[in-house]
């Protein structure tokens, strides 16, 4: 596999990781489920580290097991099913960044603090982030989600409790109010959101406060209902990762190439290449080194 991977390359091996581990068998090849006297030879290592200096002006070329098209709802709101979310991995980035427990850190593009007494979270973004087109990420970018996913008009899978349990959501979803009350803009940078209830779990990734941004200035002045099927989100979306989606052919393949507006450094891949390729013929396209790495490999075929 070439050495040129950027962070994203690190996210997406834990996604496989996770999804092939097993969760049975330690290094040594002892069967925890089973008699500790049972040992199973592992025939590959369970992990991998370079710490190589990285090629420059290296390409990756890696790909999709599926076989269907993939969708190409490549925005946070809208996407569906992990082989989106494997296309959006180089260029899509969460506000927050978390540690090995999940736990939200001050790490990411945003930083988050949850006041348990007042029920209150305030979310403030770091001043270098700026969207792909060079537009600053701003308080307004921080709120346009909870818009979009509340809206009586969405046609996402989003909403649920986690949303509901924002103060004035249900109001602003029956169309009773204009605006999500628990929702404050206090200035450029940061957002304060009023729940109804507030746990411990919410201070961890997914654990019930919305870790994405949306560009306002690309989307607002499409209908919400008309969101999903739009250029914005299927063909010239604009993120603030380490890479920008630069040519989408629908449901086949997606070109990436270094955002130079990234906050958190210079992207060290020269280009990202992301195909499909059918799951029977992924592990032949390994051998045959077309890629160096697939993603959502079935587990019976990796």
């Amino acid at each position: 596999m070439k050495k040129t991977i950027f962070g994203f390359a690190t996210l997406m091996s834990a996604v496989v990781l996770a999804a092939c581990g097993g969760g049975g068998t330690d290094t040594s090849g002892n069967n925890s489920g089973g008699n500790s006297n049972n040992k199973e030879e592992l025939t590959f290592p369970i992990a991998t580290k370079n710490n190589d200096d990285a090629i420059e002006d290296g390409e990756l070329e890696a790909a999709v097991a599926t076989d269907s098209q993939f969708k190409g709802l490549f925005q946070w709101e809208f996407y569906q099913d992990s082989f989106d979310a494997a296309f959006m991995a180089p260029s899509h980035e969460a506000l927050f960044a978390s540690n090995d427990d999940f736990r939200i850190t001050d790490d990411g593009a945003a930083t988050l603090d949850l006041d348990q007494d007042t029920k209150k979270a305030t979310i403030k973004i770091k001043d270098n982030v700026k969207w792909s087109d060079g537009e600053d990420v701003t308080a307004d970018d921080v709120i346009f989600p909870y818009e979009i996913i509340g809206h009586k008009d969405y046609t996402g899978i989003r909403y649920d409790d986690k949303f509901r349990n924002i103060v004035g959501m249900e109001e602003y979803h029956d169309g009773s109010a204009d605006t999500i009350s628990g929702i404050k803009k206090v200035d450029d940078k940061t957002v304060e959101i009023e729940y109804k209830d507030v746990n411990p779990s919410m201070l961890q990734a997914g654990g019930g406060i919305w870790s994405y941004a949306a560009p306002k200035h690309t989307l607002e002045g499409i209908a919400i209902k008309d969101m999903e099927s739009s250029d914005q989100v299927r063909k010239n979306p604009v993120t603030f990762g380490p890479y920008y989606m630069s040519n989408i052919v629908a449901g086949e393949s997606v070109e990436y190439l270094p955002n130079e507006h990234y906050w958190n450094g210079t992207p060290k891949l020269k280009k990202i290449t992301m195909k499909s390729v059918p799951t029977a013929s992924a592990t032949e396209a390994l051998n045959s080194k077309l890629y160096d790495m697939i993603f959502q490999m079935p587990t019976d075929t990796y």
